[in-house]
């Protein structure tokens, strides 16, 4: 027992022996390869380095290819305790494997084709090409010329409508335009004339800014006479007449009330009313005591523009403009409805 207690002591270790032996030849042989990710790669000391690539021989008959730009070169030469540029110098050196010779480039002769080897294609395509006419006749089709000439004669007459039809479109488009921007630009002078009367309104003074007149109350006291009563009833009289009125004439006593109104006009200027209004009323209900008031008028020494007529005028001249604006406004629609029923794109009217 003693005895084969032994031997199994022996033969384990010659066993353990050899596997350390074989693990450091294997470990020796191998070389480390470093990914850009950290990761490593063990492979073969027999690899083949090209300028974009690294392949080794994984297998019987199984190569592996890496991309170089996937390898991390310094920290594959440092794990693998080589020299910067090692792994680089290896480019363009052929793989050593033992027992197999370097192989030689042999150069192989080219073919060089000939008229006559591309003679039996020529003979099938005429084959071809008969069979198609005999097919051809025997249907009553055209012949590839007059296929052609056909095609032809379409595509022309295509691109003829095409350009037609592309006239007309431009015709019309120009029509619509045309009339569109007539119209646009009668409205558009329209409103400036009717902002400029409009200006000129605002602008314009009161028609009655110009003669003067004075309007005195005589606080006296007249038995029995009411106002319109107190002898006042005389006609217009011209300077010069029966009864002659003083220039600048006004009442020199009592308080006085002066303000700036419009006399005259036309064919009454100059005209003044020193007797008073023929009709007359009596205003005397509600006063203990009657109390008459004498208005005396008299005109400035220049004559004032006349602006009432101005001022009419432009008031005519604004409300007729007005109504071509609005007349204006309503052709623009019936040239929309037109439009809209002849087809044309909103976008003709547009400027």
């Amino acid at each position: 027992m003693r005895k084969l207690y032994q031997t199994k002591q022996a033969i384990s270790r010659i066993a353990a022996s050899s596997v350390l032996i074989i693990l450091f030849v294997c470990t020796a042989s191998a070389y480390t390869i470093v990914m850009r990710g950290g990761k490593r790669i063990e492979i073969p000391a027999k690899f083949q380095v090209t300028a974009t690539t690294l392949t080794y021989e994984a297998g019987p008959e199984i190569q592996i290819t890496l991309q170089l730009a996937a390898i991390d070169v310094p920290a594959t030469e440092k794990a693998n305790n080589e020299t910067a540029g090692a792994l680089l110098r290896r480019i363009g050196v052929p793989r050593a494997d033992s027992g197999t010779q370097p192989p030689t480039t042999t150069s192989s002769a080219r073919r060089t084709i000939t008229n006559r080897d591309l003679e039996s294609s020529m003979v099938r395509r005429r084959q071809s090409e008969l069979a198609y006419e005999k097919r051809r006749q025997e249907l009553g089709l055209p012949s590839v010329a007059e296929s052609r000439r056909r095609a032809e004669t379409e595509s022309e007459q295509i691109r003829s409508e095409l350009r037609a039809t592309r006239s007309v479109e431009q015709e019309s488009e120009s029509y619509w335009r045309a009339r569109a921007s007539a119209l646009r630009t009668e409205m558009a002078a329209i409103d400036a004339e009717l902002n400029y009367v409009r200006v000129r309104l605002e602008d314009s003074p009161s028609p009655f800014a110009s003669g003067f007149t004075s309007i005195t109350v005589l606080p006296f006291i007249t038995p029995d006479v009411s106002f319109g009563n107190a002898g006042i009833g005389g006609p217009f009289l011209r300077a010069g007449g029966q009864r002659p009125l003083p220039p600048y004439s006004a009442p020199q006593f009592g308080p006085r009330l002066t303000a700036r109104v419009g006399v005259g006009g036309g064919a009454t200027r100059g005209w003044l009313n020193n007797g008073g209004f023929r009709h007359s009323r009596s205003l005397g209900v509600g006063f203990p005591f009657p109390i008459v008031s004498s208005v005396g008028a008299f005109g400035s020494g220049i004559q004032a523009f006349d602006y009432s007529y101005e001022r009419s005028a432009l008031i005519t001249h604004f409300n007729e403009l007005s109504a071509a604006r609005a007349g204006l406004s309503a052709r623009w629609r019936e040239l929309e409805d037109e439009a809209r029923r002849a087809g044309a794109p909103p976008g003709w009217l547009r400027s």
